[in-house]
């Protein structure tokens, strides 16, 4: 069950979040930066791109390893962390090709999603996001 100071957690968190390099890092990660292949990822190995990777990925990697040793309430967790769960969707496809050089990448937030039911279904929410978004995209492309 869920306390202060795991309110806390979530809000000191949150804060975090607004901070202006990860502000830059979380942009990218989530509207800039759309990869369909282990080469898209490869072009992002220096300068402020791969930065923004190491920065966004490593903060929710960070925070989830918060929820899986019990730091912070799990359930309240997975319910405030939708970022988390977007960004996941969003390079899941790409996991076997991004563990190739990075064997941890995204280890601590897939593993807390697939412990639960809860993580589960918010995953699934968050795949079908992401899908719509890459088709619009590719329409849009297109037109």
């Amino acid at each position: 069950m869920a306390n202060h100071h795991d309110a806390e957690l979530v809000l000191k968190l949150y804060d975090l979040r607004r901070e202006a390099e990860l502000r830059k890092a979380r942009t990218f990660l989530g509207f800039e930066f759309w990869p369909n292949s282990a080469e898209d990822l490869a072009k992002i190995s220096t300068g402020d791109a791969n930065r923004y990777w190491r920065q966004g990925t490593s903060f929710w990697e960070m925070a989830a390893n918060l929820a899986l040793h019990g730091t912070i309430d799990e359930a309240l967790f997975l319910d405030t962390a939708g970022e988390m769960f977007f960004f996941y969707a969003k390079f899941k496809p790409l996991l076997a090709d991004i563990r190739k050089t990075q064997p941890e990448a995204f280890k601590a937030i897939e593993t807390l999603i697939n412990r639960s039911q809860q993580g589960k279904d918010k995953l699934a929410y968050f795949e079908q996001r992401v899908a719509g978004a890459r088709s619009r995209m590719q329409q849009a492309a297109k037109a």
